[in-house]
């Protein structure tokens, strides 16, 4: 009996190793190469100095975020102060689609929602973002640096209600926009 659970004991100690999380608050963003469908890569430390955010999702996890995504589209095209001062940073897994021919295809349903969205979408063809930022695969995750690169928000799946209302107040905070009631 003893040898089972030490044995379930290290069945949990190597899961536990290889668990992902999400980036602990305070921690500074990973440097990351972002790579849009098209175009040249970007360096995500070039938004510091305007809150970052960023949403990875893949196309199964792109729905768990609709109503917070709605949320955040209303607010960019009603307040020109957030499409001027805050970095969007979507980022699709497209991991399961590097080989070919499927890589075109999925390169072609990226750009035709990028250019539906009005915002570059970033591509993660190798899981190398999803690493390093930290988020499980399959799960859309919402991730807001401040202005100094730093996280302040950190969640994955359907953001409830207050998470939602959380993610905006901060925005509101970093671009220093008066609350309206």
């Amino acid at each position: 009996m003893r040898s089972l659970s030490a044995l379930s004991v290290a069945a949990l100690l190597v899961w536990a190793s290889t668990a992902r999380a999400l980036p602990e608050l305070a921690s500074s963003a990973p440097a990351l190469e972002l790579t849009p469908v098209d175009g040249e890569p970007v360096l995500l430390q070039s938004s510091l100095g305007r809150p970052t955010l960023i949403v990875y999702e893949s196309s199964a996890s792109r729905t768990q975020n609709w109503p917070f995504k709605k949320k955040l589209k209303d607010l960019v095209q009603n307040t020109a102060s957030y499409r001027e001062q805050v970095a969007l940073v979507p980022i699709a897994d497209v991991e399961g689609y590097n080989f070919w021919p499927v890589r075109g295809f999925a390169a072609d349903a990226v750009r035709s929602e990028s250019q539906r969205i009005g915002w570059p979408i970033y591509c993660d063809w190798k899981g190398d973002l999803r690493k390093a930022l930290d988020v499980k695969q399959g799960m859309s995750s919402v991730i807001l640096l401040d202005r100094t690169g730093k996280v302040i928000f950190a969640s994955e799946g359907p953001l409830a209600e207050e998470e939602q209302q959380q993610v905006l107040e901060l925005l509101r905070v970093q671009l220093h926009v008066p609350r309206v009631d």
